[in-house]
């Protein structure tokens, strides 16, 4: 049995960076980064059953803001692994309608509480079954389209993971909160960095029980993510020679 489920797709991502004014298609979907991080440091996890969708991403001053021409679909079939980890883009997770034996919910609200429809848009997510959820990732705008039953579930009873841009993230358990700083404000917001934070926290996180070692342990990770990130754009943008 696998300890994680990745309930999460696949999608092709167009990027459109006005500020350096390039097109490019890349592999992409919250599935891709989660399980890159996954296989690089030996993560036992099994993957959802879905149809690759479309991503389109746009890029101004630094602002990164997506739509779905082409939605993602996800197959709810019964779960064996112990953790879900539920990265959605848009409607395609429904924590509700998961089913299984597993024993804990990690959720980021990113997807959940997007408006698949419009650029940046939000919409109001309705959860009811909130009691198997421990860890829930967000950010101070999210959490405002957070019901409140989860809210105060996750209060009570898991852990807190705030993106609050600027580069800063903090991690609350117990009324205890502790604040993060990645080196580069821009990290929380580039492309893939979110999902590759949330897979290295939850998998530290799952075998320590400790949500400052955790933090630590995804922290250093998306670092090196975006250390890599960098020295591949650079290669990139080299002229040939």
């Amino acid at each position: 049995m696998a300890k994680f489920f990745i309930a999460g797709c696949f999608a092709d991502n167009l990027i459109m960076d006005k500020d350096d004014n390039t097109i490019e298609k890349k592999d992409g979907g919250p599935a891709y980064f989660i399980k890159n991080v996954f296989d690089e440091i030996g993560e036992d996890y099994e993957l959802a059953k879905s149809k690759k969708g479309i991503i389109e991403i746009h890029i101004e001053n630094m602002e990164e803001t997506g739509r779905f021409p082409l939605a993602c679909k996800m197959t709810h079939t019964p779960i064996t692994s112990n953790v879900v980890l539920a990265y959605a883009v848009s409607n395609e997770v429904c924590i509700d309608k998961l089913k299984g034996d597993f024993s804990e919910i990690y959720v980021d609200s990113r997807g959940f509480v997007r408006d698949p429809k419009t650029f940046g848009g939000k919409k109001n997510w309705c959860v009811k079954n909130v009691e198997k959820i421990k860890v829930l990732k967000t950010t101070p705008l999210e959490m405002q389209y957070v019901p409140e039953n989860l809210l105060s579930h996750i209060k009570k009873n898991g852990v807190l993971v705030v993106i609050k841009g600027e580069g800063k993230i903090s991690v609350t358990e117990g009324g205890n909160e502790h604040e993060y700083f990645l080196e580069d404000p821009s990290a929380c917001a580039s492309i893939g960095a979110r999902e590759t934070f949330f897979a290295a926290f939850a998998s530290e996180y799952s075998k320590n029980r400790d949500p400052k070692k955790a933090m630590d342990f995804a922290v250093g990770h998306c670092k090196k993510f975006m250390k890599k990130d960098d020295e591949d754009k650079q290669e990139e943008e080299k002229p040939p020679e």
